[in-house]
């Protein structure tokens, strides 16, 4: 009786250890944020290519810039150069700050975080404070990488 006692707990610990989500850790939490400073970072650069190999080939982007929703963050930049200068827009730089929400859950993550679009518009700067950056992100063979993101401006 005391085996089978022994042998049911050790599989009750077993099964809540193997199905518990995994707690995120420091490193993960690290590697999450990596990920999206280095995409804020090459969009600040202009530099296209390596800020799509921040993106899975299929990211869906919800976004301010028409027609405000995109299938891939290539055809995101595309639109977005495009709308920058139908409207006069150039020099757009974006910081953004801590995030509000960062949560890891195994392979996936959610990030949140308040930023600040500064631009020339017409040739006169603009400062625009208060958006807010959305990210989903996937853990894969090659690292985090997002699957999809939003920019919702103040």
């Amino acid at each position: 009786m005391k085996t089978v006692r022994l042998a049911a707990a050790v599989a009750f610990i077993l099964t809540v250890a193997l199905c518990a989500p995994q707690a995120a850790t420091a490193s993960d939490n690290s590697d999450v944020m990596a990920v999206i400073n280095g995409a804020v970072s090459s969009f600040n650069k202009g530099d296209a290519k390596t800020w799509a190999g921040y993106c899975t080939p299929s990211a869906s982007i919800v976004s301010n810039t028409p027609p405000y929703q995109s299938s891939s963050c290539t055809q995101w930049w595309d639109q977005n150069v495009a709308a920058n200068k139908a409207s006069g827009m150039s020099n757009v730089t974006v910081t953004c700050e801590k995030p509000w929400q960062l949560m890891v859950t195994g392979a996936n993550a959610y990030v949140t975080l308040p930023c600040t679009a500064s631009f020339e518009q017409k040739g006169k700067p603009v400062k625009v404070e208060g958006n807010v950056l959305t990210v989903a992100l996937h853990k894969g063979d090659s690292g985090w990488l997002m699957t999809g993101w939003s920019w919702s401006a103040h």
